[in-house]
């Protein structure tokens, strides 16, 4: 198994848009919003709290999606693993679409 693949603007320039690609193919998909091992949030791909994933462009009234690390995946145990590696003990799950 292959690892979940992670996007961050740190590491690099088009993690913004390679997320939003990720999102377009992937729709019944999920990814971790990580912040830190104590601030990490399971969403669904389609949650009301991005922007559709269509939109790859930033924009003037956006910013990068990638400005913390995304970590994506189809599989949600492959995430869950995936936070249990990083030493994250009690993901957050959002409210509004898991």
């Amino acid at each position: 198994m292959t690892e979940p693949p992670e996007l961050y603007d740190g590491d690099d320039n088009n993690a913004h848009i390679k997320f939003q690609q990720w999102r377009q193919r992937h729709q019944d998909g999920y990814f971790l919003n990580y912040k830190g091992p104590s601030n990490t949030m399971l969403h669904r791909v389609l949650c009301w709290h991005l922007r559709d994933p269509a939109d790859l462009d930033r924009g003037e009234d956006w910013s990068s999606l990638t400005r913390r690390k995304k970590v994506c995946s189809t599989d949600l145990g492959e995430l869950k693993k995936w936070a249990r590696k990083k030493g994250i003990k009690n993901l957050k799950q959002c409210q509004d679409c898991i």
